[in-house]
């Protein structure tokens, strides 16, 4: 808290927040959150930058490699 910029919100306000959402999120679109990571630079004092990935795995033997075909409309 004592490290916390004039008129900005604390680190661990806007971490645990942003946690909530990942997980909202992933209920949102049906998938489970699997890891969350937060990582930090001390030197670092922009705005809180956020990236997202989901990521799946399948048995091999349920892999389909087929060519598009032409659908009529």
């Amino acid at each position: 808290m004592k490290d916390t910029m004039k008129g900005k919100l604390p680190t661990r306000k806007i971490t645990t927040g942003a946690a909530a959402g990942y997980s909202s999120y992933g209920n949102q679109i049906g998938l489970a959150t699997g890891q969350v990571t937060e990582l930090y630079d001390p030197g670092y004092v922009a705005k809180r930058m956020e990236i997202g990935a989901v990521i799946g795995a399948s048995p091999k033997a349920n892999v389909m490699r087929e060519e598009p075909a032409v659908r009529a409309m």
